[in-house]
């Protein structure tokens, strides 16, 4: 077993000094030097120069799939650059592309959420099975109407199945947690394909207990929230960002005031005109679905499932004095209408492709040019709705893979690695993911000694992703994009595990899973040229740099090898866990 090992940040900049990229504002540019493939812009004028194959390799990789290419496809595209359309067509079929698809649309949605005990639901009742890996209840929730997203895009079915599906995925935890039919068997991996058993009427993710288990709503509120919520992700239409004037004059606790206002006063009306008759598709859906609650599983703690469908409370707009049911001045009846009301609006397909193209260059939605927007739209629609087109138009693009800005005016530079990213990208590399178990923490009231496996990477009550940049659907709700001092200690303490891990396990024959990153030597091996020939495959892996064993990439990296090894006394082992913990770290890693 490795005994844990923890290097020290100053001392490792110092040592990787040397390294290609360190020190360097634009690894993306190091990296591309050498000849550039020729391509043709949109507008069919001059070529545009792009990046190296490699790298153009390495750029689609981490778009689609959040990982590096292996060696073997490196050298596949190096002997045939025209593979690169072939493999993006293999990685857009990977599960690793599924990820990525969730990563997302949790951008959108922010179900993943688990800084806070009120969303999390109890184990007991049904779901006591899991007291002790309560971990299992809030992904299953959380992360169910995203995998519904996810078979969308791996099948190429139609986006508009989003807001019209009639069946959904569940296992047998989520089917635990809202009383949904199971036939499936004893495992929490198996997600089927399966529907509601309560009645409710089908609309995709507009039905989803999971969502609507996330984005509460108070009397007052309405469903606002909610109706809000569907606008925004599936229209690009935010009401809650619009420049109105807004009264404060207005009593919140008072049902009658608040009718009266979003009818009669004008700066409410703008908003609420076309807002509330959304809302009231939603009041079939229980309000708040509160932890509380779900612990006892009935009032009297029978065991009895807490409904989440009530459709006795179809009509309750009327109570309240709001706007019946209705889809932006169109009638519309039930949730059902509502979803192909969203399917056959040209703002549906604009917002999908608008979605898409923002996240994967790292901007936000309203920033996306109406000319990038348009031709992706058509891109979608060409392709009857199906979305694996819209991210292999841009994988492909010259702007994501122009090595300049000649011949393309919206060129796409350098993308920062999110936490999501750089965890796949370690794991797959190494093997080695950042796990944590929990003991002795309180599910719930009388339950104690509730034991979860985390990943570091990716969580937020016990982790560092937003940390790292990324989002917590709470406090959070915006991904960093710029070089920032914590993701660079995050990246550290994940790189020193990583590097430590997979020395372990490649040379000091320790457990692990992968395949071997240091293939090519062994723990007794210190020869210059020996370590040399294994730093060529690694400049490859981990930067997409082809590179011989006496190039300058490589002299600097053997130079940062043999201080490490002159400062551990000759140890070889430590001396490659200083020399890859540095290089897990290098711009050419975390930013692509």
């Amino acid at each position: 077993m490795r005994r844990p090992l923890s290097i020290g940040f100053a001392t490792l900049l110092a040592l990787a000094a040397a390294l290609p990229g360190c020190g360097d504002p634009s690894p993306q540019d190091a990296a591309a030097d050498g000849d550039a493939d020729g391509g043709s812009d949109d507008a069919g004028g001059e070529p545009v120069a792009r990046l190296d194959p490699a790298v153009q390799l390495l750029r689609a990789s981490m778009a689609i799939r959040g990982t590096h290419p292996t060696l073997a496809e490196f050298e596949r595209v190096a002997a045939d650059p025209d593979a690169l359309e072939a493999l993006v067509d293999e990685y857009l079929q990977s599960p690793e592309f599924g990820e990525t698809v969730k990563d997302m649309w949790s951008e959108q949605l922010r179900t993943r959420q688990d800084i806070t005990k009120a969303t999390a639901l109890a184990p007991a009742g049904p779901l006591a099975p899991w007291t002790e890996r309560f971990d299992r209840i809030n992904e299953a929730v959380a992360d169910a109407p995203l995998r519904m997203i996810e078979r969308i895009f791996l099948e190429d079915r139609p986006v508009t199945e989003m807001v019209t599906s009639e069946t959904i995925l569940a296992n047998r935890v989520l089917a635990a947690a809202f009383d949904i039919p199971w036939e499936g068997g004893a495992s929490d991996d198996e997600w089927i394909e399966t529907t509601w058993g309560d009645g409710r009427p089908t609309a995709g993710l507009l039905s989803h207990s999971s969502l609507w288990h996330r984005w509460v709503t108070m009397d007052t509120n309405a469903n606002r929230t909610r109706a809000n919520l569907i606008s925004s992700t599936f229209l690009c239409v935010d009401f809650s960002s619009a420049n109105v004037p807004i009264d404060g004059n207005v009593d919140l606790s008072d049902h009658e005031a608040i009718a009266d206002a979003v009818n009669n006063d004008p700066a409410c009306v703008s908003c609420h005109e076309p807002l509330d008759p959304l809302a009231a598709h939603l009041s079939i859906f229980k309000a708040l679905y509160r932890r509380e609650y779900t612990a006892a599983f009935g009032p009297s703690g029978d065991g009895e499932h807490p409904p989440m469908f009530l459709p006795e409370r179809a009509d309750e707009w009327q109570d309240t004095g709001l706007r019946g049911p209705g889809y932006f001045g169109k009638p519309s009846e039930s949730l059902e209408d509502l979803g192909q009301h969203i399917a056959a609006d040209p703002r549906f397909a604009d917002c999908v492709a608008r979605t898409v193209y923002a996240y994967l260059a790292q901007m936000e939605r309203d920033a996306v040019p109406s000319e990038l927007v348009a031709e992706y739209r058509d891109v979608l629609i060409e392709a009857e709705y199906r979305p694996r087109a819209l991210v292999r138009r841009f994988a492909l693009s010259d702007e994501y893979q122009a090595e300049n800005d000649e011949g393309t005016s919206a060129r796409i530079g350098l993308l920062a690695a999110r936490p999501e990213q750089y965890a796949r990208t370690i794991a797959d590399l190494t093997g080695f993911r950042w796990l944590i178990r929990h003991e002795g923490v309180s599910c719930s009231a009388g339950v104690s000694g509730c034991k979860a496996i985390a990943d570091l990477s990716l969580v937020d009550r016990a982790g560092f992703r937003a940390m790292a940049g990324g989002i917590d659907s709470a406090l959070v709700t915006e991904p960093v994009y710029s070089p920032m001092p914590v993701r660079s200690l995050v990246v550290n303490a994940l790189a020193n595990e990583a590097a430590a891990f997979v020395v372990s396990r490649d040379l000091g024959q320790g457990p692990g899973e992968g395949q071997p990153l240091l293939d090519l030597v062994d723990a007794s091996e210190s020869s210059e040229a020996a370590i040399r020939a294994q730093l060529v495959p690694l400049h490859l892996r981990l930067y997409g740099e082809t590179v011989g064993p006496g190039s300058e990439a490589v002299d600097l990296s053997w130079a940062l090898f043999e201080a490490a090894l002159r400062e551990k006394s000759g140890a070889v082992q430590e001396a490659w866990i200083v020399t890859l913990s540095a290089m897990l770290q290098d711009p050419h890693l975390t930013f692509y």
